[in-house]
């Protein structure tokens, strides 16, 4: 009995230290509340995968090996996802024996035959890379081929990888050779690039290029192979070259073709400004129906300077048939043409009191045109009484006196 009495007392001393001792731990940290729950770790949700699995010509894949290995530490939506390395089977029929990851995961995946694994054999397919979608289920296949990705939350990845190509909701393709059609403020369209923007202010696309070379320039480009048209913008370094200096914007055509530009509205004008004279200082070009050109200030009352030389081109006119001059005595000077030139008359017969030479494309309308002698000397000079020009000729005569060893320059222009 005494025995018995002092091991249950030995006992409830022990009790006594444990729980003295406790309250003593407890009092020297942070008090307990006693009942508090602890946090609860969140999990992510998942998408368990299923399916046959089949073999690149068709056939199910019988008791393949398929290793999936997420490689390293992901987060998915907040939630940090260890490397995942994980081995299933496909059964005698190709399907493959249930397996279940986080929704979102990237992962590799390695198919192999039977009774072999990842590095195990030279037949194993090539690894490749898939996402698991943010669905509970998915099949082998949709993997395969590629799955669409529905969340709401951030996918946050090292390394995004894709086998083939990612599709757009809008129909666009993006693959390795890059994207088939891009829409920038707007769906894709069937342009490879359509840009679209609704503000009150300027939409543009802009190229910039701050290299400061002497070759550095910026620039649109389009070419159909073998000719391209540019528009540039010279750096503000370049190395001026003939008409390009630095800092200059060009427009130019590389093909024989030339440039053209085009005012499509039958009322409009192709407009040039220079010097920050817009608007009140551009030049307006026009042409009418008959091909013909015309230069018009837009203010109504500037004028038109050309301060280099001005050359003329086209047919040269040729003496007329008709003319009581003989044209074997009568030369038109090669370079001239119809709007001006210079004509030249040796020593013909007795009765040549007028010239007519036929200009070689007819006036739009019956031209004005100036003829002067050129110098004093020849017979006939001081005679002349008429000038007729007409929409095919010019001729111009004198009262009496034959004309002989003198030349004639002439200027015509006509207003359309």
């Amino acid at each position: 009995m005494i025995k018995r009495f002092v091991t249950l007392w030995l006992i409830l001393l022990a009790v006594g230290v444990v729980l003295n001792l406790e309250v003593r731990q407890i009092g020297i940290g942070t008090p307990v509340a006693h009942g508090q729950a602890a946090t609860p770790t969140p999990t992510p949700a998942y998408c368990t995968i299923t399916g046959n699995v089949l073999q690149a010509d068709g056939t199910p894949l019988v008791n393949g090996v398929i290793t999936f290995n997420s490689q390293r530490i992901q987060v998915i939506n907040g939630i940090v996802i260890n490397p995942t390395n994980v081995t299933t089977n496909t059964d005698v029929n190709g399907l493959l024996r249930a397996i279940t990851f986080p929704q979102g995961l990237a992962a590799q995946v390695v198919v192999c035959p039977p009774a072999t694994g990842q590095g195990q054999s030279a037949n194993c397919a090539a690894p490749f890379a898939v996402i698991i979608p943010f669905s509970q289920t998915a099949t082998f296949g949709q993997l395969a081929q590629g799955v669409t990705l529905t969340s709401s939350g951030a996918l946050n990845l090292a390394t995004l990888n894709v086998t083939q190509q990612i599709t757009y909701p809008d129909g666009s393709i993006s693959t390795t050779n890059g994207m088939n059609k891009l829409g920038i403020g707007q769906a894709a369209g069937s342009d490879p690039l359509d840009i679209t923007g609704n503000v009150n202010g300027v939409t543009e696309a802009t190229i910039t290029n701050t290299n400061a070379g002497t070759n550095a320039q910026t620039g649109f480009s389009a070419t159909n192979g073998s000719s391209t048209v540019e528009m540039n913008q010279l750096g503000a370094s370049w190395a001026t070259s003939g008409g390009y200096i630095a800092n200059e914007g060009l427009l130019q055509e590389t093909g024989v073709g030339g440039l053209y530009l085009y005012a499509a509205n039958a009322s409009a004008n192709v407009k040039f400004a220079a010097n920050g004279q817009n608007p009140t200082g551009s030049l307006n070009l026009s042409e009418d129906a008959s091909g013909n050109f015309k230069f018009t200030p837009s203010n109504g009352t500037g004028a038109l300077t050309i301060a280099a030389h001005l050359l003329s081109s086209g047919g040269s006119p040729v003496p007329d048939a008709g003319s009581a001059c003989p044209s074997a005595n009568l030369t038109v000077v090669a370079g001239s043409t119809d709007t001006m030139g210079r004509v030249s008359m040796g020593n013909p017969v007795t009765g040549c009191t007028d010239i007519t030479i036929d200009f070689a494309q007819a006036f739009g309308s019956t031209p004005t045109c100036v003829v002067m002698s050129e110098g004093t000397a020849g017979a006939g000079v001081n005679t002349m009484i008429r000038i007729a020009p007409s929409t095919t000729k010019l001729e111009w005569a004198s009262s009496s006196t034959d004309y002989r060893n003198i030349t004639f320059d002439y200027i015509c222009g006509s207003h359309s």
